[in-house]
């Protein structure tokens, strides 16, 4: 097994256990603070620059890699870059709601909706902690709620006497669940779809424009496909009064043809994985560190590691300006 000096800088570890559980299967990982071979990064901070070893953005917020920074990266961008980029949406990384959303075996989906609708005890839920998603989410809650009650179980408006401990449990509970991303881009997907079909609850998404791409849009409410908030309202009604479109619905694979994604396959993904670092260090690099590239990243450090130099060329830049308006007079 290939030792594999690694490090991780600028990054929630919250969120990158799976990954580091598969790169312990392949590997005999050594962290190494210091003087890595290889690190991962994510975009909160700077630190990745301290290092000249190759770099991997492993990126779960709405953004996209920097390549004169990053040699590699993995996000939510449909995008094609050589061997240096795989799209890997935040959603895959929480393993055990994802691997729930079929037979990992045999890649098929199986839910009974009958039975589902039969354990329903609320009529649709909503788990919101970020109170700034917008007048959007905020008109369409209370639209929902005026046909009949919607259950908050965050802290935006918590109506259930408390945030609740099991989220699954609670979304479960419901017929449907709004799942609303921070902000829509293409290719943007993240946990909060998954969660209501891990839980077989029906989904009223909003967020990627392009999220028909990953999930099949006969099993979810797509908001982007309705021109206003009461066409939602009344497709959520339409369903809430028809058991049998309700249990169609939900019974409808999650994913097209009800079967797991090739490229988010586990195999797929540590395949692109090892292409990196079975590498020797040296042939790994895909950045530019010459002189425009070591340029880049000089003047990144600068900014963020020595803010008063930048400071100083700034003032220098205006003092030349003045002068030359001055002379010029």
């Amino acid at each position: 097994m290939k030792t594999l000096k690694l490090s991780f800088v600028d990054v929630n570890l919250d969120y990158i256990g799976n990954l580091l559980d598969w790169l312990e299967d392949a590997y005999a990982v050594e962290y190494d603070d210091k003087n890595p071979d290889f690190i991962i990064h994510s975009c909160f901070g700077w630190e990745v620059l301290r290092y000249d070893a190759v770099r991997v953005a492993w990126l779960g917020e709405n953004l996209q890699p920097d390549f004169n920074v990053s040699d590699y990266a993995m996000g939510f961008g449909r995008i094609v870059f050589g061997d240096r980029y795989r799209r890997i949406p935040l959603y895959r990384w929480y393993v055990s709601d994802y691997e729930s959303l079929f037979d990992v075996d045999r890649g098929i989906q199986r839910v009974s909706g009958r039975d589902e609708l039969a354990q329903k005890s609320r009529f649709c839920t909503a788990v919101v902690s970020n109170s700034s998603r917008g007048d959007f989410f905020e008109s369409l809650v209370q639209s929902i709620s005026a046909y009949r009650k919607v259950d908050s179980g965050g802290r935006w408006q918590n109506n259930v006497a408390g945030p609740v401990a099991d989220k699954r449990s609670f979304l479960r509970d419901g017929k449907f669940h709004i799942a609303f991303e921070n902000s829509s881009t293409q290719g943007y997907i993240t946990e909060k779809i998954m969660h209501a079909f891990a839980a077989h609850t029906i989904p009223i998404y909003w967020g990627a424009p392009d999220v028909i791409l990953d999930f099949n849009p006969k099993a979810f409410i797509n908001c982007h496909l309705y021109d206003s908030i009461e066409a939602i309202v009344e497709r959520v009604r339409e369903l809430d009064c028809d058991d049998g479109a309700y249990i169609t619905m939900l019974e409808e694979p999650c994913f097209a043809h009800g079967v797991e994604p090739e490229s988010l396959n586990k195999r797929k993904i540590m395949e692109w994985l090892c292409h990196i670092f079975d590498q020797p260090k040296e042939q790994a690099y895909r950045r530019n560190r010459q002189y425009s590239g070591a340029r880049y990243e000089s003047e990144l450090s600068t900014v963020f590691f020595r803010p008063h130099i930048q400071t100083a060329k700034l003032v220098v830049r205006k003092l030349r300006k003045y002068v030359a308006r001055y002379r010029a007079r």
